[in-house]
């Protein structure tokens, strides 16, 4: 199962680097302080799974596609289709601003290509502004390259 993940992996960032949009979602895991946030990148689905019982809950309800996601002090921060990007402490409500202290750090009209956490930091690559570093995950960050 390892090795298909890693193909499927390969594939899709071949397919985004030449602008190809895949025709499956890839599975992210991202830690939070309170559990672990299934993300299906791609699609319109994140889950949030409680460690203490096992029991799962959906964490996103909108209509947009969830680009990718990274962990940030506990939380995570999520992009989206419309361009969005989302800081939720809590990792129970990606993507919707006041909702359990859900903050929007993004919301112009640069597309997010990925992000990577980097320790306690988040790197953005920007679709046309080039890397940017988040230090609080509350804002898009400094621009460290084009």
């Amino acid at each position: 199962m390892r090795s298909k993940k890693l193909v499927n992996f390969a594939l899709a960032l071949t397919a985004s680097t030449v602008g190809i949009q895949p025709a499956f979602a890839i599975e992210k895991q991202v830690k939070c302080s309170s559990g672990t946030v299934i993300v299906d990148t791609g699609t319109s689905s994140a889950r949030f799974v409680d460690p203490n019982t096992g029991n799962v809950t959906d964490v996103y309800g909108g209509n947009q596609k969830i680009i990718d996601a990274a962990p940030c002090k506990g939380g995570i921060i999520t992009a989206f289709s419309g361009k969005g990007i989302y800081y939720s402490p809590s990792c129970l409500a990606i993507g919707r601003a006041d909702s359990q202290g859900t903050e929007e750090i993004y919301g112009g009209s640069q597309k997010v290509v990925s992000m990577r956490a980097i320790g306690e930091e988040v790197e953005i690559l920007f679709e046309q502004r080039g890397n940017y570093i988040t230090r609080n995950c509350k804002e898009a960050g400094v621009h460290i390259t084009d």
